[in-house]
């Protein structure tokens, strides 16, 4: 569980190695005479709130009256005609939306190192343990250093110890920000500057609404000289640098800023020194234990682990090893970016070296923020979907002024895209800013949390009012067309179909995407109904209007249809998979056998298997839903593709980095954490209302084990196959409901501290089922 390289990095994208602690984030170059630590922190954003509700809507006037005209010309049949008052009507302003910024850098520039690449040299992440290290020798000096980022302590902690000779040093704590205020105060470097908000002329280059303050504490044996930003350090044998930073961010204040926040970074610094290095670094590892520790994967193969990470990589032969540590490195950035009380991960986790990063690094909410979070359930992670969970909450509540302005209804709505500030109007850009759906995906992740925790009380007080909310909102929007509703104006995100004429499209009287993501929250609303035994006029309601959105339709390939008309490409290798909704994340699709199980299969074969990182990464789990582990071994091999580019692709440049980040390229999380939940709904499934083990099993996984995955209903589920077959589970149940269990004809059930086995009684040979009670465990193994 080690990523380790014989060289230091030179790219940051590439090659550095990610720490975090869910809010600060530190990238590790390694480098022997210059070392360079470079840091974020998830609360620094360009933008701010404007408006006089404390946040942002760019809506054009007219936009209503907009929105009902470019219907009646979608229905009329006037698609162009359509899609051009839209653009020019109903796509946002986002006046002042915001940008995730970098932060700063410390330097540790160190005297006599001769070589870039010294002796014995060695760089490393222990996923284990959630430190970085480097090693190398010059002379007749062994030099040592040690990082992490903890979340205890909330700071990020750096040692380096030299076993030799006393050796100079330089430190400078520098700030990617003009007009920052640099100094030295006592034994810390520090730079801070104050926020501008609000801002009369807006600039994405200058304006920053946070105030922000980093604070490098320097602890040495060593005679240090501070001097503005620096620190010289002479003959010096050991050096603890403490850092620690801090905004005046807070989303639950009425104008997102905090009062006091300058003081607290100042008790941790303190708090973290009186403790010592040794401590900090026991408890750190104790913490991420506690998560990381809880699943286990191992797959008999063959193993490359007398290579170094990138040559791994670079060697695109079977290696099951880099599959493990894949999967693994997923939960790992999971933890680094994503800890209750925080914000969401971004585009980039919490991990970002530019003020104009691609994308701004915000949250893209038609695929990208969603698949950041797919892997926290079945992962047994479900603390760190904590801050997705609340974001969603937030995001229904500014989204009610988008629902209400633009599609006079009530509930809330959200777009394509938001950022710290809650954005909730639609992007510069009709194909790709006009996504209504993206209300009803977040309500899923609000349902999955549920399903996975088995938190009634979660879902009562906390997601029951926002999913009925959104249900309010797409039962005022649902446009009459027959004895259909349909979502008019829709897109498919980011793609277009051709017209007669031969020119492009990207609006349509409805789309398969936009229709899954209504049916599949009117069906979680209905289900949360039924285990919390609730049912009014709204669920009356919804129950009327559910069997009216239109199923999927099979195109003449064959396909599921994307579009309203039967015009798609069978040569459209688009890098999303929209049309596929309804098969994952869904719920809707659960026989591959089935019409639409049929269609779905052909759907997937007609996009192709390439992709950017994250597309690939949605195809394993496509194809793991499909049951069929063969293609889903082909997906496999194609994320472990190495990336030597930062340059754009849309639509095949994906893989990973040096570093195994997610190439699209450029970096992006989604793809690590999509890879994870893949694995894991290739060894296990629970979406269909029993647990399914092993339903899509690569054949070169022959042998293997698996310990600690945990499936809906909040089970716990370890298993362990040999020769392609299951030999063994085990289920424990600790939540309030009894859940089903599809086991193999050959096996039988023994329930913890009981005696004798349970033998099922049935008239064939095929799989049969086992309830199991909630409050107990059961271990099932061949006979």
């Amino acid at each position: 569980m080690r990523l380790w390289y014989r060289t230091p990095a030179r790219d940051w994208m590439q090659e550095a190695i990610p720490l975090g602690n869910g809010c600060l984030g530190v990238m590790v170059f390694g480098g022997a005479g210059l070392e360079e630590y470079q840091f974020t922190d998830s609360t620094l954003w360009n933008g701010g709130p404007n408006g006089p509700d404390g946040f942002r809507l760019g809506v054009r006037p007219g936009a209503t009256e907009a929105l009902k005209d470019v219907r009646r010309l979608l229905r009329e049949g006037h698609i162009k005609e359509a899609e051009e008052l839209g653009e020019n009507q109903l796509t946002g302003l986002e006046p002042d939306f915001g940008c995730s910024q970098a932060f700063g850098r410390i330097l540790v520039q160190m005297s006599g190192i001769s070589s870039e690449i010294p002796d014995n040299y060695l760089r490393e992440l222990n996923l284990e343990t959630a430190c970085a290290s480097v090693r190398f020798e010059s002379g007749e000096r062994r030099i040592e250093r040690m990082a992490f980022c903890s979340h205890p302590a909330g700071l990020f902690a750096s040692r380096l110890e030299i076993h030799g000779a006393p050796a100079d040093f330089l430190i400078k704590l520098e700030s990617d920000h003009v007009g920052t205020l640099h100094g030295a105060r006592g034994t810390d470097l520090f730079f801070a500057r104050s926020g501008t908000w609000p801002a009369r002329n807006f600039s994405r280059a200058t304006h920053l609404s946070t105030a922000f303050e980093a604070r490098l504490r320097i602890v040495t044996d060593g005679e240090t000289e501070f001097a503005g930003g620096s620190c010289q350090i002479r003959k010096a044998t050991r050096i603890v640098l403490l850092l620690g930073t801090a905004t005046n961010y807070d989303p639950d204040a009425q104008d997102f800023l905090r009062k006091d926040w300058q003081p607290a970074l100042l008790s941790r610094l303190d708090a973290a020194e009186s403790l010592g290095f040794e401590r900090l670094q026991a408890d750190h590892v104790a913490d991420h234990a506690m998560l990381f520790d809880r699943v286990s994967l191992w797959i008999d193969g063959p193993r490359q682990e007398d290579l170094p990470t990138d040559e791994r990589l670079a060697a695109g032969i079977p290696d099951v090893g880099l599959i493990e540590q894949a999967f693994q490195y997923g939960r790992y950035l999971l933890i680094a970016s994503s800890r209750p009380g925080g914000l969401p991960a971004h585009l980039q986790g919490i991990w970002n070296n530019s003020n104009t990063p691609p994308w701004d690094g915000d949250y893209h909410l038609n695929i990208n923020a969603q698949m950041n979070y797919w892997a926290a359930g079945p992962g047994n992670l479900s603390e760190c979907a904590e801050p997705f969970v609340d974001f969603i909450e937030r995001l229904a509540g500014t989204g009610k002024r988008p629902a209400r302005e633009i599609f006079e209804a009530d509930g809330w709505c959200m777009f394509h895209r938001t950022d710290a500030w809650l954005s909730a109007c639609p992007g510069r850009s009709l194909r790709w800013g006009w996504f209504p759906g993206s209300t009803g995906w977040l309500c899923r992740h609000l349902w999955e949390h549920y399903q996975f925790t088995g938190d009634r009380e979660f879902l009562t007080r906390r997601a029951l009012p926002v999913l009925l909310d959104a249900a309010r909102f797409y039962l005022a929007t649902l446009v009459e067309d027959g004895d259909r509703l349909i979502v008019s104006p829709a897109t498919s995100p980011e793609n277009s179909y051709t017209l007669p004429d031969g020119s492009q499209a990207c609006v349509s009287a409805g789309s398969e995407m936009e229709h899954a993501i209504a049916r599949d929250l009117f069906r979680i609303c209905l289900r949360a109904a039924e285990v919390l035994g609730t049912e009014d006029a709204l669920h009356a309601a919804i129950r009327k209007a559910l069997p009216r959105i239109p199923e999927p339709r099979i195109g003449r390939h064959g396909q599921i249809q994307e579009w309203p008309y039967d015009v798609d490409d069978p040569d459209d290798q688009h890098r999303h998979l929209s049309h596929l909704y309804a098969l994952y994340p869904g719920e809707e699709i659960t026989d591959s056998h089935s019409g639409t199980g049929r269609a779905a299969r052909l759907s997937l074969l007609m996009r192709g298997p390439g992709g950017t990182g994250w597309t690939r990464a949605w195809k394993l789990l496509l194809w793991a839903r499909l049951r069929d582990g063969t293609r889903a071994e082909e997906m496999l091999a194609k994320c472990q593709n190495l990336v030597r580019s930062n340059d754009i692709d849309y639509e095949d440049g994906g893989g990973r980095y040096a570093n195994m980040l997610c190439a699209m390229p450029p970096f992006q999380i989604d793809g690590n954490f999509g890879f994870t939940a893949g694995v894991a709904e290739l060894l296990l499934q629970s979406h269909a209302g029993f647990l399914d083990l092993l339903p899509a099993l690569p054949e070169s996984w022959q042998s293997g084990e698996v310990r600690g995955l945990r499936a809906r209903g909040n089970l716990s589920v370890g298993l362990e196959w040999k020769a392609g077959e299951l030999v063994r589970a085990e289920i424990s149940n600790p939540g309030n409901q009894a859940f089903t269990v599809r086991c193999p004809s050959f096996f039988v059930a023994r329930q913890a501290h009981h005696e004798p086995p349970f033998f099922p009684a049935r008239t064939d040979n095929g799989p049969w089922t086992l309830t199991v009670p909630h409050g107990t465990a059961w271990t099932l193994a061949a006979r």
